[in-house]
């Protein structure tokens, strides 16, 4: 028998930062297929909620996500679509059937755009995108975090691959950020006198303003050189 592994992160990798870029070039694809003017952005990213749905809100299903537009969000939409001011208008019942079902359509092809990016059967919780258009809050889109995961992956991919794959071990390691700490001096004191330390008192060194201040890789001990201390600004630092 083959089992299958199944995709995961946990629930804190679903961050603005990361599902941003995933779902970024099918928001801009939609964006620039339904409105000549203005550009759909992303906004948030959160856990989906249990609350409580307001009777005007437009609320549009895909086969494994969903969408919800406030009244305000819907006008939005339909005014940058239509490029019109709605609020001039007078509309009849049959008048907002028919915007209803445009804003539907719009956001049913957005959400099965978003389909297309991965598929998750489990009823894991969903994770609530919001949208906005020209500064304004339109919809709030539920989807899969786990079917985001291959969206991600490769937007992350794409973020990491260097134009040029490094020929020797220290060009691959030149990138790698290390910490390094001044070491100004050293003080022997007792487990008594450390018990004893209070705000105010002084532990004198055993090196001298003028001697040469160590710069170590942090939790190592390892040097890599010696220098002077200076003053940048309102900062101390090391001149080597």
């Amino acid at each position: 028998m083959t089992l299958q592994a199944k995709e995961w992160l946990p629930g804190d990798a679903f961050t603005l930062e990361s599902v941003r870029p995933a779902m970024a070039g099918v928001v801009a694809t939609w964006s620039d297929r339904w409105f000549a003017n203005a550009q759909v952005e992303i906004g948030t990213v959160r856990p989906a909620g249990g609350e409580s749905r307001i009777a005007q809100s437009l609320y549009v299903h895909g086969a494994a996500t969903e969408a919800e537009l406030s009244g305000r969000g819907k006008r939005a939409l339909l005014e940058a679509a239509l490029n019109t001011d709605l609020s001039g208008l007078v509309l009849t019942a049959s008048d907002h059937e028919i915007l209803d079902a445009f804003a539907n359509a719009a956001v049913k092809d957005l959400l099965s755009m978003l389909d297309g990016l991965g598929h998750d059967d489990s009823a894991s919780p969903r994770l609530s995108v919001s949208l906005s258009l020209a500064g304004i809050e339109m919809a709030d889109v539920m989807v899969s975090p786990q079917a985001l995961i291959p969206a991600m992956k490769a937007a992350m991919g794409k973020a990491a691959r260097p134009g040029k794959a490094p020929g020797t071990r220290i060009e691959a390691l030149k990138p790698v950020k290390l910490v390094v700490e001044g070491l100004l001096g050293r003080a022997e004191l007792t487990l008594d006198d450390l018990n004893g330390l209070a705000v105010g008192d002084v532990v004198v060194l055993d090196s001298s303003l003028k001697s040469p201040v160590e710069l170590r890789l942090q939790n190592s001990g390892q040097r890599v050189g010696r220098g002077k201390l200076t003053r940048t600004n309102d900062r101390i630092s090391i001149q080597l």
